[in-house]
């Protein structure tokens, strides 16, 4: 005497797929364009962040060059024994905030030199 309805398991066959074959590569298809979209938006992601890179580079050089700039006017100045004008502190005041800004990643503001 079977109790609870437990002899039917015994015997049975495994249950079919849930999904047919042309379901499964269905599913596989979309599955792959969506890796391949993936890549694509990584490989965009990479291009973005190589051109802000790029960007920051060319931002630090145009700040070392305007810095240099800025100590050899000092050292001559300071040569000569002339006090620097209030053009050349501004330009200091303007170069040691677009330095702070730009190691933060912010926009610093500042048209490029041409």
């Amino acid at each position: 005497m079977a109790a609870n309805g437990s002899e039917g398991t015994a015997g049975a066959a495994a249950p079919p797929s849930s999904l047919s074959a042309a379901h499964e590569g269905s599913l596989a298809r979309q599955y792959s364009t969506l890796r391949v979209s993936g890549r694509e938006a990584e490989d965009e992601l990479m291009e973005s962040m190589l051109a802000r890179f790029a960007s920051l580079r060319n931002r630090e050089e145009r700040l070392a060059a305007i810095a240099a700039d800025l100590r050899e006017m000092e050292a001559q100045r300071r040569a000569a024994g002339v006090a620097p004008s209030d053009a050349e502190v501004a330009a200091f005041v303007i170069l040691r905030e677009s330095a702070d800004v730009a190691l933060e990643g912010l926009p610093t503001g500042v048209a490029p030199i041409q």
